[in-house]
């Protein structure tokens, strides 16, 4: 009787013990996917304050940037209307620019017309355990240059849409 008694309270502490393993897993990713959400908006902010300064710029100014963004960013695009986006030969166009994650869409006024290079990411096995088990970023490179249209933010080697018309 007395052997039966110890197996019972070894299989109770290996149910607790995985109970307490899974909540602390849940716990961890809320922490680390939150924090990276966070790290993901101000990427945005930082992008959209360097579009911003060259609103104002003259035509054919140019610079470079690289922004990071975690795998879990589902689209980092340029919208007429927040609600998503028009692509156009792997371009998007508008006055805001957003970053969409999971079904949540964050965006950033803009002070002109912005063309923008498509960041889009579909969902995949390793992007859901980056996010449970820590995110990577992936770093993407830009080359923002005042145009006759406004602003383009595309990728190196890429040229402007931008046709004005009389």
């Amino acid at each position: 009787m007395k052997g039966i008694s110890v197996w019972i309270w070894v299989i109770a502490g290996i149910v607790i013990g995985m109970i307490m393993f899974t909540l602390f897993v849940q716990i961890m990713s809320y922490v680390t996917m939150s924090r990276d959400k966070e790290n993901a908006k101000t990427a945005l902010g930082e992008f959209a304050a360097t579009v911003n300064s060259f609103c104002d710029a003259h035509i054919g100014e140019k610079t470079t940037g690289s922004f990071s963004f975690p795998n879990f960013v589902g689209a980092v695009f340029a919208s007429t209307d927040k609600q998503g986006y028009e692509e156009k030969n792997n371009r998007t166009f508008g006055k805001w620019t957003c970053i969409k994650i999971g079904g949540e869409i964050s965006c950033e006024r803009l002070n002109c017309e912005l063309e923008m290079l498509l960041i889009e990411q579909k969902p995949s096995f390793s992007s859901w355990t980056n996010g449970v088990f820590g995110s990577s970023y992936q770093q993407h490179e830009f080359e923002i240059a005042k145009t006759e249209c406004g602003v383009s933010a595309l990728g190196p080697e890429m040229k402007s849409d931008c046709k004005i018309t009389p």
